[in-house]
């Protein structure tokens, strides 16, 4: 069963509450599915960068379709967005609970109670909030999933050809490269199941390397922009 009401409710599980994990845990378990939404209308909130028509029309027919047949939605979103999300859901007719994770706004980890109190004074580098990752990783080992589908904004790929570029940093890129060979790790999947071997990265792509990392499988599936090599994006963000 589905906890379902009428009336749309965000769960913010950044806030650490123990009830509200066990029923996130009870409903992914009951579905065995979950889908992770980072940043998913980031674009919407620059004026530079606008992002794509035909990536919003693709996300909200899809996350529709997912909320009418009850799937569990996980949505990363930041700290600056955060309130308008549930006002965005209401405008696609969601209802009943969606979870949330608040993150910040150029760096999608999912924080903890411990920060959100003092979130503008967060500075990085952000190695110190790793454990924020684990928390994830344990609810979605907790509610049972062994796979994930992801998608947002920004994703972008890295392949050698790109690392080429002086302005890339190649031992960054060779370090997740190794956590993502590790003998524990997932894999990480494109919408036709093939498996990725290119690097995904910023927003979605983190969020995909975290959880392989940590031994999930990730389908980046869902509706992503720009989706494509980071040499042939319109934008080098």
């Amino acid at each position: 069963m589905f906890f379902r009401k009428e009336a749309l409710e965000v769960i913010n599980l950044s806030l650490g509450n123990q009830a509200d994990a066990n029923r996130f845990i009870t409903e992914v378990r009951s579905c065995g599915e979950v889908d992770i939404w980072t940043h998913a209308s980031y674009s919407e909130y620059l004026l530079d960068k606008p992002g794509d028509d035909q990536y919003r029309q693709e996300r909200d027919i899809i996350m529709k379709a997912r909320q009418k047949e009850g799937r569990p939605m996980l949505f990363l979103e930041g700290y600056n967005s955060f309130k308008e999300l549930a006002e965005r859901l209401k405008h696609l007719g969601f209802t009943g609970a969606i979870y949330a994770f608040t993150t910040l706004q150029a760096d999608p980890v999912p924080l903890g109670p411990e920060h959100i109190q003092n979130i503008s004074s967060i500075k990085f580098p952000l190695k110190q909030y790793t454990g924020c990752w684990d928390r994830l990783a344990d609810l979605s080992s907790r509610a049972q999933l062994r796979s994930l589908q992801a998608g947002g904004e920004y994703l972008m790929f890295f392949d050698q050809e790109d690392l080429k570029n002086p302005k890339l940093n190649p031992k960054l890129f060779q370090k997740h490269h190794e956590r993502l060979a590790k003998p524990d790790a997932g894999r990480l999947f494109d919408i036709n199941g093939t498996q990725i071997t290119s690097l995904p990265r910023f927003c979605v792509g983190i969020t995909a390397v975290e959880l392989v990392a940590r031994g999930f499988d990730v389908s980046l599936s869902l509706p992503a922009w720009p989706n494509k090599l980071w040499r042939e994006t319109p934008f080098y963000c």
